[in-house]
């Protein structure tokens, strides 16, 4: 089974991860590579999508949202049948929500985004940009799987290659996939059993991180 097929909920962390640093004032937000097509993914798999970020102010992030042009992506389905606004419905946890005062180092708690949506943790995938800090903490106190993506700083170009559309990519083996599986093999990293190794590749293969 693919990661794809086993997630209910991605939770997005948002700066540096879909909103670029460093912009000038009058520059405008833009979709980083793949971005899109990865939020397409998710809707057509019927996975939610919401935003775990430190930011308290929910207007702020999503007006960034709908200068990129995904804010869609990111609203309850319940919004269809309601009259209030859009941003009501915004699937947003900043610093209140999430209470970062509760943990020592603020970690994100996504506890308390899978009890929201009435799922179990290892049905929720988390993406940050932070491999050394705050998303990588969070996601291994609460033992959720997650992406580490490249940071986004659309001026210093930093970022710009890196596809968003790989992450949760359905595995097929190609002549590609063989020649890294071989080259992942004589490592040594992984279970020691070959079926193991298997698995242990092709579910690190789907995150779409880069080496």
């Amino acid at each position: 089974m693919n990661l794809i097929d086993k997630i209910k909920v991605v939770v997005l962390d948002c700066y540096g991860t879909i909103v670029g640093y460093g912009l000038d004032p009058l520059q405008k937000q833009t979709a980083r590579k793949g971005l899109i097509e990865f939020l397409k993914k998710c809707e057509a798999n019927n996975i939610q999508i919401a935003i775990a970020t430190d930011d308290h102010r929910k207007d702020r992030v999503w007006g960034l949202l709908k200068e990129i042009g995904i804010a869609e992506y990111f609203t309850s389905e319940r919004m269809i049948y309601s009259e209030l606004p859009p941003s009501d419905h915004f699937l947003f946890y900043g610093y209140e929500s999430l209470d970062f005062t509760k943990h020592k180092h603020g970690d994100k708690n996504f506890a308390l985004i899978a009890e929201d949506f009435g799922i179990s943790l290892d049905e929720l995938y988390f993406v940050g940009d932070n491999g050394v800090g705050r998303d990588k903490r969070s996601a291994e106190r609460y033992n959720v799987q997650w992406t580490n993506c490249e940071q986004y700083h659309p001026n210093a170009k930093f970022g710009d290659d890196y596809d968003f559309n790989k992450i949760l990519e359905p595995f097929a083996w190609s002549d590609s996939t063989a020649k890294d599986f071989a080259q992942f093999y004589t490592t040594g990293t992984g279970p020691r059993s070959m079926n193991g190794k298997v698995e242990y590749f092709k579910n690190q293969t789907q995150k779409g991180e880069t080496e």
